[in-house]
């Protein structure tokens, strides 16, 4: 029996966003290899709340981080057929969170793809409008996650499927039609220091 790889029938994907974060302890600057969007929020604001590069890494507590154009929306963050978006997360406290929102894509007017993360053992992918996830804009994926140690965590379209992928293994697909008409990735926040080993999104 032959394995196929799924990713053999898919277009071929460029990437438009890269960030290594890496640099210096204490660097509030850090930039997209691909030239392509800009980081903002990234900086000390206060003893509790921040976002700076750490044993090249983005550390991060109370502070979002915002990938764009230079504060506009970005077409690269457009995704009208296949794409991907994969992401090397820890926290330091996972075990003491019930759950965390990674990360979410949005427009002008707010979220339109969100990725969130569950202490349970979970995975959640939110959308609007609603067909861009499973018809309904809402699927779970039992994943096993653990961010108390690094995991990468890729979501992929191929086509009209989304599959989620847990250190490189598959977790799950749902079906997935129209436009992800974004212009904008954000780094949630919260109480809990979460590291950012790297960012990578690629489409078609």
């Amino acid at each position: 029996m032959m394995l196929v790889n799924p990713y053999t029938f898919g277009a071929t994907l460029s990437t438009v966003v890269n960030y290594e974060f890496n640099g210096t302890d204490g660097d509030t600057t850090t930039t997209d290899s691909t030239g392509n969007t800009t980081a903002s929020g990234l900086g000390v604001v206060s003893g509790s709340s921040f976002a700076y590069i750490f044993n090249n890494k983005l550390l991060a507590r109370n502070n979002y981080t915002t990938i764009d154009d230079s504060g506009a929306l970005s077409p690269y963050l457009i995704f009208e057929s296949d794409f991907e978006i994969e992401v090397a997360v820890s926290f330091n406290d996972w075990s003491y969170d019930f759950g965390e929102k990674l990360w979410e894509l949005q427009n002008g007017s707010g979220a339109v793809l969100t990725l969130y993360a569950f202490v349970a053992g979970h995975i959640d992918l939110a959308a609007n409008p609603t067909a861009l996830v499973g018809g309904g804009g809402l699927v779970s994926f039992p994943s096993g996650i653990n961010l108390a140690a690094q995991q990468v965590i890729r979501v992929a379209r191929i086509g009209s499927t989304i599959s989620v992928y847990v250190d490189g293994i598959l977790k799950g697909t749902c079906s997935s039609t129209g436009t992800v008409n974004a212009g904008r990735f954000k780094f949630w926040t919260s109480n809990f220091e979460r590291f950012i080993d790297y960012l990578r999104i690629k489409k078609a």
